[in-house]
Protein backbone atom coordinates (compact mmCIF):
# COMPACT_ATOMS: atom_id res chain seq x y z
CA UNK A 1 0.00 0.00 0.00
CA UNK A 2 1.18 3.72 -0.98
CA UNK A 3 1.08 5.98 2.09
CA UNK A 4 1.99 9.89 1.70
CA UNK A 5 4.93 11.93 3.90
CA UNK A 6 1.65 12.35 6.84
CA UNK A 7 1.06 8.64 6.84
CA UNK A 8 4.65 7.69 6.95
CA UNK A 9 5.56 9.71 9.69
CA UNK A 10 2.51 8.88 11.80
CA UNK A 11 2.67 5.04 11.02
CA UNK A 12 6.60 5.62 12.31
CA UNK A 13 5.15 8.08 15.91
CA UNK A 14 2.51 4.89 16.25
CA UNK A 15 5.28 2.44 15.90
CA UNK A 16 7.45 4.15 18.36
CA UNK A 17 3.99 4.36 20.52
CA UNK A 18 4.17 0.00 20.20
CA UNK A 19 7.55 -0.46 21.19
CA UNK A 20 7.71 1.98 24.44
CA UNK A 21 4.35 0.11 24.98
CA UNK A 22 1.78 2.48 25.27
CA UNK A 23 -1.48 1.88 25.91
CA UNK A 24 -4.57 3.45 25.26
CA UNK A 25 -3.72 7.14 23.35
CA UNK A 26 -6.71 9.34 22.74
CA UNK A 27 -7.58 11.36 19.83
CA UNK A 28 -6.05 15.15 21.19
CA UNK A 29 -2.82 13.29 22.37
CA UNK A 30 -2.70 11.93 18.67
CA UNK A 31 -3.64 14.77 16.61
CA UNK A 32 -1.01 16.50 18.65
CA UNK A 33 1.52 13.70 18.14
CA UNK A 34 0.98 13.60 14.48
CA UNK A 35 1.04 17.10 14.08
CA UNK A 36 -2.34 16.90 12.12
CA UNK A 37 -5.36 19.08 11.73
CA UNK A 38 -8.96 17.84 12.90
CA UNK A 39 -10.38 17.36 9.63
CA UNK A 40 -7.38 14.67 8.90
CA UNK A 41 -7.78 12.64 11.75
CA UNK A 42 -10.71 10.71 10.56
CA UNK A 43 -9.73 9.40 7.17
CA UNK A 44 -6.12 9.30 8.47
CA UNK A 45 -7.30 6.93 11.24
CA UNK A 46 -9.41 4.98 9.05
CA UNK A 47 -6.72 4.16 6.33
CA UNK A 48 -4.44 3.38 9.00
CA UNK A 49 -7.25 0.90 10.62
CA UNK A 50 -7.51 -0.61 7.32
CA UNK A 51 -3.75 -1.47 7.63
CA UNK A 52 -4.29 -3.26 10.81
CA UNK A 53 -2.18 -0.28 12.41
CA UNK A 54 -4.29 -0.89 15.39
CA UNK A 55 -4.31 -3.92 18.02
CA UNK A 56 -7.81 -2.03 19.51
CA UNK A 57 -9.80 0.79 18.23
CA UNK A 58 -12.85 2.53 20.65
CA UNK A 59 -15.08 5.39 18.63
CA UNK A 60 -18.09 7.24 19.58
CA UNK A 61 -21.70 6.95 18.24
CA UNK A 62 -21.16 8.97 15.45
CA UNK A 63 -19.47 8.72 11.91
CA UNK A 64 -17.22 11.46 12.84
CA UNK A 65 -16.20 10.31 15.91
CA UNK A 66 -13.69 8.00 14.76
CA UNK A 67 -10.79 6.35 17.03
CA UNK A 68 -11.54 8.29 20.07
CA UNK A 69 -9.29 6.20 21.66
CA UNK A 70 -6.68 3.54 20.44
CA UNK A 71 -4.08 1.33 20.93
CA UNK A 72 -0.83 1.12 18.60
CA UNK A 73 -0.35 -2.51 17.45
CA UNK A 74 2.30 -4.75 16.53
CA UNK A 75 1.72 -4.27 12.43
CA UNK A 76 3.10 -0.17 12.62
CA UNK A 77 6.56 -1.94 12.96
CA UNK A 78 6.11 -4.19 10.14
CA UNK A 79 4.73 -1.30 8.40
CA UNK A 80 7.77 0.73 9.08
CA UNK A 81 10.10 -1.78 8.02
CA UNK A 82 7.60 -2.29 4.57
CA UNK A 83 8.22 1.64 3.83
CA UNK A 84 12.05 1.34 5.44
CA UNK A 85 12.43 -1.51 2.16
CA UNK A 86 10.62 0.79 -0.63
CA UNK A 87 12.59 3.79 0.53
CA UNK A 88 15.87 1.97 0.16
CA UNK A 89 15.31 -0.04 -3.27
CA UNK A 90 13.95 3.35 -4.49
CA UNK A 91 17.47 4.55 -3.61
CA UNK A 92 19.20 1.79 -5.78
CA UNK A 93 21.20 2.49 -8.49
CA UNK A 94 19.05 1.39 -11.59
CA UNK A 95 19.94 -1.89 -12.86
CA UNK A 96 21.91 -1.55 -16.68
CA UNK A 97 21.21 -4.87 -17.95
CA UNK A 98 17.20 -4.08 -17.05
CA UNK A 99 17.64 -0.80 -18.47
CA UNK A 100 18.95 -1.85 -21.56
CA UNK A 101 16.47 -4.81 -21.82
CA UNK A 102 13.52 -1.87 -21.08
CA UNK A 103 14.83 -0.05 -24.02
CA UNK A 104 14.79 -2.80 -26.36
CA UNK A 105 11.93 -4.55 -25.63
CA UNK A 106 9.02 -4.20 -28.41
CA UNK A 107 11.41 -2.28 -30.41
CA UNK A 108 11.10 -3.49 -34.29
CA UNK A 109 14.45 -2.56 -35.19
CA UNK A 110 15.90 -4.68 -32.45
CA UNK A 111 14.10 -7.38 -33.18
CA UNK A 112 15.02 -7.43 -37.19
CA UNK A 113 18.68 -7.45 -35.93
CA UNK A 114 18.37 -10.31 -33.37
CA UNK A 115 17.23 -12.23 -36.35
CA UNK A 116 19.28 -11.22 -38.71
CA UNK A 117 22.47 -12.15 -36.71
CA UNK A 118 20.61 -15.45 -35.79
CA UNK A 119 20.16 -15.95 -39.98
CA UNK A 120 23.45 -15.24 -40.47
CA UNK A 121 24.98 -17.58 -37.75
CA UNK A 122 22.84 -20.35 -38.70
CA UNK A 123 24.48 -19.67 -42.47
CA UNK A 124 27.65 -18.98 -41.80
CA UNK A 125 27.96 -21.66 -39.38
CA UNK A 126 26.21 -24.30 -42.20
CA UNK A 127 29.00 -22.69 -44.90
CA UNK A 128 31.82 -23.66 -42.50
CA UNK A 129 30.73 -27.08 -42.40
CA UNK A 130 30.21 -27.71 -45.97
CA UNK A 131 33.76 -26.38 -46.55
CA UNK A 132 35.10 -28.63 -43.79
CA UNK A 133 32.88 -31.68 -45.79
CA UNK A 134 34.60 -30.58 -49.14
CA UNK A 135 38.10 -30.53 -47.92
CA UNK A 136 37.55 -33.75 -46.22
CA UNK A 137 36.09 -35.47 -49.40
CA UNK A 138 38.93 -33.84 -51.49
CA UNK A 139 41.46 -34.99 -49.46
CA UNK A 140 40.07 -38.37 -49.17
CA UNK A 141 40.08 -38.82 -52.68
CA UNK A 142 43.67 -37.28 -53.42
CA UNK A 143 45.31 -39.51 -51.93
Amino acid sequence: MMFNETEIRCIRILAKWFEDSRDMVNKPEAIKAFEISEPEYTPLMRKLKACNAFDKVLSGPSPTEFALDFIPGAHCVQLVHEIEAQQLLSQAPPDIVEQLYQRTRRNPKTAWTIIIFLILSLVFSTLNNLFEFVHKLITFFSK
